[in-house]
This record gives C-alpha cells, structure tokens and sequence, in this order.
C-alpha cells in the first residue's frame, strides 16, 4: 500500500494501458467466442477464464487508486472491469465481482454501521444488472439443459462439476492411507476423469484438486494460509464481521466453483482487497483521533 501511494504515476500507466486495450478490444469481432454454449466476451486473454481474474485484480487496483485520490477517472478502472464480467460467461466471477463492490462500497462508507443495508440495496440492484447482461444467456441455458436433457437440477447448474466432483472424491477415498494423507501428485485426477468420463479434467475445486495432489497434509496447509492471511492483515483491528465475511466468500466461492490458486490474477488480487479494508481502518482510526 506503501508502493501503491509513493508511485501514483507508475499504477496509474498500468491501469490505463490494460484499460484502454480492454477498451478497444470490445469493438473486436475476435474478442467474442463461444464458451460451451454461451458467446461471451475474452477480450485479448483468449478465455473468460483468464479474463476475469484480472478484471478482478485491475478492479482492486483502481479501487485503491480512488479510495486514495477521489479520482473521477477511477471510477471507469472499476466499471471496465465489471464489463469483462458481466459480458463473459464465468457464473462464479459474478460472486467475486459483487464481493468486490462490497469491499469498495464498505471501504467508502464513513459510518459502517450503514453497511447491511447499503449492502441489500447493492445486492438488488446486482442482481437486476446481471438479468439484463449478457451472461444471463448462461443461467437461460443450465435451465434448458435441466428439462430438456432431463439432467439433475444440481449437474445442470454445475455444468456437470457435481458429478466428477462425487466421483474424484469417493475415488481419492478409496486409495491407500498414505495417498490420502500425502496425495497422488499433480495428474493423477487429471487421468483419472479422463479414464472414465472420457475428458481429461482438473478439479474445478481447489479443496478436492489440492487433496487430490497434495492430500490432507496440502489441504491443511492451503487452509492454514488462508487463515494465517486474514490473522495477520486483521492483527489487533476491529473489523466489521460483515466484510470479513464478505472477504471470506470471495475466496470461498471463487475456490470452490472454479479454483483460486491455479489462477495467478485471482490469487495475486486477494490480499489488495484485505489490505484495502485495513488502509481504511488505519485511515479512519487516525481521522478520529
């Protein structure tokens, strides 16, 4: 944060060069493909995938810059990205993003107490948004495949994760102790669907590709970092419960919907979004004396 404020100029020329190309890049024909059954919005990244991970770390980025400046300007790095969601096809990166609004809007709140319902009112107007935005077509189409599939309600909207998710589970737990507890390394489930769902396939879900990989011992330590995380950003600080919990999601949801870790965007941006809410707490401690 230190970095961030001593170099306003040298944030503010990343922040316009992605800005920009982003900006341009939605007037390309070759920026819009088909993700499964969904035309969605890549931009340059290729995928959506790849995308909003860093629309959700250029989101953070511009968040500081305001919450530091009052800059107007910033206002459009916080809307660009909210664009490379909304128009993609990620169900699970419309929870981060909406976790990051509440980050920004919590920041920006004088008094917290305000912040449940400044929160509902964000969250109702969140949801008006993402039915008229294009990755509306995304949840349109899980519904078809429910009833015209005949497809299981939970698969149709997992897009088929909750199956391999079930089988790669009872699969991990059906191997010898010493896999469980220290896992099978980084391809076995990768082989595994492949071998009987014919697609080769990661996780989709930190929990069960680190258990996988890694075993319990991974496990334990994954989460042990997400804890050690919040405990030391958090040190010492009151912090409304509230977007603690929103932090928590954000990580939680992205985790276990889509995979946090494998995406270095994602990652990279998550301890901005904590730090950001201890800046305003140090900020707001020191302006009341």
């Amino acid at each position: 944060m230190d970095f961030i404020a001593k170099h306003k100029t040298y944030v503010d020329v990343v922040l316009l060069a992605w800005n920009v190309m982003v900006f341009i890049s939605f007037f390309l024909s070759s920026s819009y493909v088909y993700e499964g059954e969904t035309q969605g919005f890549v931009s340059f990244a290729g995928t959506t995938f790849l995308l909003s991970p860093m629309a959700i770390f250029a989101f953070v980025i511009a968040a500081i810059q305001y919450y530091m400046h009052r800059g107007f300007v910033y206002v459009l790095g916080l809307i660009i990205p909210s664009l490379c969601i909304f128009m993609g096809t990620t169900r699970t990166y419309l929870i981060v993003l909406l976790c990051a609004w509440l980050v920004f809007i919590y920041v920006m709140l004088d008094d917290k107490r305000k912040a449940i319902p400044v929160f509902l009112l964000i969250g109702m107007t969140f949801v008006l948004i993402v039915t008229v935005s294009p990755i509306s077509e995304k949840f349109i189409n899980a519904m078809d495949r429910s009833s015209t599939l005949s497809m299981d309600p939970l698969e149709a909207f997992t897009s088929g994760r909750s199956v391999f998710w079930s089988y790669d589970t009872a699969a991990i737990f059906r191997d010898s102790p010493f896999n469980i507890i220290f896992g099978h390394g980084v391809n076995w489930i990768f082989n595994l669907n492949r071998a009987q769902f014919g697609n080769p396939l990661w996780a989709h879900n930190d929990f069960i590709q680190i258990l996988s990989d890694y075993g319990i011992l991974g496990l334990g330590i994954n989460l042990w970092a997400i804890y050690a995380l919040f405990k030391d950003v958090f040190r010492n600080q009151r912090i409304h419960p509230l977007i603690i919990l929103v932090l928590f999601c954000m990580w939680a949801f992205n985790a276990f919907f889509n995979m946090f870790y494998t995406y270095f965007c994602a990652a990279l941006s998550y301890p901005f979004y904590l730090l950001l809410v201890r800046y305003d707490y140090a900020f707001k401690k020191l302006e009341n004396g």
